[in-house]
Parts: C-alpha cells; sequence; structure tokens
C-alpha cells in the first residue's frame, strides 16, 4: 500500500499524511482513557519518542539507496538485537529455549527472503550505505522497544504508541518543509489516498498499538519476534493479490519461522 501512494508522493510528505491519519485515530481512544498530554510525559518518554521516530525517518532515506530484499534480511536481526540490549542493559537472560527460538526464527525467515534471490528471481543488491542506515533504523527499532517494555512500568500501551505518533508527526512537520522544493504538486489519486489512509490506520495505529501491547504482555525481544513473520505474510498477500507462486523455500522457511516465535512465545508465557 505504501508503494502505492509513493509512487506519487515523496517519502516525507508521505510519512507526514500517514502519521497525520494516525494522529486522528489514535487521540479519540487516547482521551476515552481519560489520559492527558503533558510535557512531563514528553520528557520522560523522550528516549523512547527519539528512537521511535529514528527508526521510522532513518529506515526511508537507507530504503531509497537499497531493495527491499537486503532492508527484509537487516531487519531479521532485530529480535537478536533486542536479545542483546536486554542482556546488556537490563540483565535479562534469554533462556535456551528463547534463544533457539531466536536462531531457528531468524534462519526460517534468511530462507524464505533469500530464496528468490538464490533462485534468481529477484535481486538483493543495495549500496553499502543504504544497508548500513537500514541497520542503523533496526538498532533504532530494537532500543525503542527494550526501552518501551521498561516505561510501560508507568505508561499504559496507549499513551506511550500516542505520544510516539505525535512525536512523529512534529519531526515529520518540521522536515516536511525543507523537501518540497522543486515538488510540483498534484492532487493525488484515489488509489494513492486510499493507500495513505490504509497505512496510517491499519499499518500504523493498528499495528504500533497491538505491537505496544505484546511488548507489555510479553518481552521487546517475543514483540520484536513479529519481524521474522512479516516478509511470510508478505509472499502470502503477493500470492494472493499479484498471483505469485509458492515456492519450496517459502513453506520451508514458514515451518522455522512458526517454530521459532512459538518457541519463543511459550517461553514468554510460563515465565509470565
Amino acid at each position: 500500500m505504501a508503494k502505492i501512494s509513493l509512487r506519487e508522493i515523496p517519502p516525507i510528505p508521505f510519512t507526514f499524511f500517514r502519521f497525520l491519519t494516525t494522529t486522528i485515530v489514535l487521540l479519540p481512544l487516547f482521551y476515552l482513557q481519560k489520559q492527558r498530554f503533558s510535557l512531563q510525559n514528553f520528557k520522560k518518554l523522550f528516549w523512547v519518542l527519539l528512537f521511535g521516530a529514528g527508526n521510522i525517518f532513518v529506515f526511508i532515506f537507507g530504503l531509497r539507496l537499497t531493495t527491499a530484499s537486503s532492508s527484509q534480511v537487516v531487519y531479521a536481526f532485530s529480535p537478536i538485537i533486542a536479545g542483546l540490549l536486554t542482556y546488556f542493559l537490563f540483565g535479562e537472560r534469554l533462556g535456551k529455549r528463547r534463544f533457539w527460538g531466536i536462531i531457528i526464527g531468524f534462519i526460517g525467515t534468511l530462507i524464505v527472503v533469500l530464496y528468490p534471490v538464490i533462485s534468481g528471481q529477484s535481486s538483493i543488491n543495495g549500496t553499502i550505505a543504504g544497508n548500513l542506515l537500514v541497520l542503523l533504523a533496526v538498532i533504532s527499532h530494537s532500543i525503542y522497544s527494550v526501552l518501551s517494555k521498561e516505561k510501560q512500568k508507568e505508561f499504559s500501551p496507549i499513551e506511550v504508541t500516542t505520544y510516539s505518533i505525535i512525536f512523529t508527526l512534529l519531526i515529520s512537520s518540521i522536515i516536511l518543509p525543507f523537501n518540497m522544493s522543486g515538488y510540483n504538486w498534484v492532487v493525488p489519486s484515489t488509489g494513492a489516498i486510499l493507500s495513505i489512509l490504509y497505512a496510517g490506520v491499519l499499518g500504523t495505529a493498528a499495528y504500533f498499538l497491538i505491537f505496544q501491547y505484546s511488548i507489555k504482555q510479553s518481552s521487546a525481544v517475543t514483540a520484536t519476534m513479529v519481524l521474522y513473520l512479516q516478509p511470510i505474510f508478505g509472499f502470502v498477500w503477493a500470492m494472493a493479490l499479484l498471483g505469485e507462486r509458492l515456492n519450496i523455500g517459502l513453506i520451508i522457511g514458514t515451518i522455522l519461522a512458526f517454530a521459532g516465535v512459538y518457541l519463543a512465545t511459550t517461553r514468554d508465557r510460563r515465565e509470565a
């Protein structure tokens, strides 16, 4: 859906309208829970908000210099990085079951992403600069996830999500004027507008909120393992909507990825 909008709208304006839509959706939920904004809360959540926004913006610029396949491979490292961060920052051990769940899921994700490359159906080319930017985005996302878990001792998932979304909207508002030079504005097509609404409502508001609830109910490591499943469902939707064919890499990778996620999440439930 994002790609449909990006055909007509540059990345920063797209991000602005995406997060504006998300803000409009989340604010009623925020106030329904009798929450109120305060500068003090922004200060307390500052590092969470900064790394959350950093993931969004660094990824946008990195993706322009690399390929989708490359970015998916790099993002598969997120649960591993989150596991290392939770250990070194908070002394939280993974345990054997969760450790092997992460490793097995990682291998499965790599098979799903790399099989089309190995079979010659797609390319994994990309510049070093682009891949490094995506890696920085992954690190930023991992830190955001780990810090979110810590802050949820004081803030609810809806609070963390809403503050994070508004902070990202403010940053995109500041950057927006500097990205408009030379751009000839035209009225976007209906498809582009619907894509922005989809990305804002389901791809951002629902996704970020559910992600925060998953962190609260399990751990930052387990929540980031959703990144193991995204490429799989991406290929499933591609088969359903674009007529792409099922391949052996997807089957094997899916089995391993789901097995890895199962091992990690069942470990979390017992510890809870």
